[in-house]
């Protein structure tokens, strides 16, 4: 994976869903540490940043999918596609970057909380949300989650 960035190659981490679960923290992980299932390093060479393989699940499989200027990055005009995380996955150890709990994901402007709370099904809207203004977007979706956490004592 090293050397297609040193090349200047798009690079896409992603799942060829259904075939492959979509696990894109895993995917992240494997990128940056670069250790088999048994824990021996494969190609330590080619271990790229957290920053690198972020890009990869997101903008680079935009790219991938021909999608760039739909998803990919919250951005005026994008879908409004994101998914909040417990943790900074540019900043935890990555060893644990697969383990980073996830809060809530926004698809289409739908929210999917992961998990589901106990007995509720998650708030959604029949419409997909276009971002006009990317911080009120942030914002809004911030406040839902600290309300969720607040509610189920998290």
């Amino acid at each position: 994976m090293a050397d297609v960035i040193a090349e200047g190659i798009p690079l896409s981490l992603h799942s060829d869903m259904p075939m492959a679960p979509a696990e894109p923290l895993k995917y992240m992980w494997a990128a940056v540490n670069r250790i088999s299932t048994s824990g021996s390093g494969i190609g330590p060479e080619q271990r790229i940043t957290a920053e690198e393989a972020l890009k990869g699940i997101t903008l680079g499989a935009a790219y991938s999918i021909q999608l760039e200027d739909q998803i990919g990055s919250i951005e005026r005009g994008k879908l409004a596609n994101f998914t909040i995380l417990e943790e900074n996955p540019l900043t935890v150890d990555p060893m644990a970057l697969a383990d980073i709990g996830v809060w809530e994901t926004v698809l289409e402007g739908r929210v999917q909380p992961a998990p589901p709370g106990p007995g509720g099904d998650a708030d959604e809207t029949d419409a997909q949300l276009i971002i006009e203004d990317p911080e009120r977007v942030l914002e809004a979706s911030l406040l839902h989650v600290r309300s969720m956490a607040h509610h189920h004592d998290h």
